[in-house]
């Protein structure tokens, strides 16, 4: 991200959700999704390409979500925003002091 972050760019109201595995009766896992914190962020869309998996072909849109730093974020965590799921794919320090971060997330939609 260029220049500095300002506390007024954090616009949008986000919902951070952790991966949680349950085990099921058949002895495998079921595979959900818990909220671990709500945040104000700023959310950037920062390209988009079409790519083609076997048969289906989809858009990949990367963003780019600055919100205040905060510990324990992994990529297998999510973002929601709005109506859309955003997959966390790696994290950055936002400025010099630490006091954001950037979440570089995806998301992928069907054509």
């Amino acid at each position: 991200m260029s220049g500095t972050t300002r506390i007024g760019a954090l616009r949008h109201r986000v919902t951070l959700e952790r991966e949680q595995l349950a085990p099921d009766e058949a002895g495998s896992f079921t595979r959900g999704f818990v909220t671990v914190a709500e945040a104000w962020a700023e959310i950037r869309q920062k390209a988009s390409r079409d790519l083609s998996e076997g048969q289906r072909r989809l858009r990949r849109d990367l963003f780019e979500v600055t919100l205040r730093a905060r510990p324990g974020l992994t990529h297998t965590d999510r973002v929601r925003w709005q109506d859309e799921t955003l997959k966390v794919t790696g994290c950055r320090a936002g400025d010099l002091e630490g006091r954001f971060l950037v979440l570089l997330c995806e998301r992928d939609t069907a054509q």
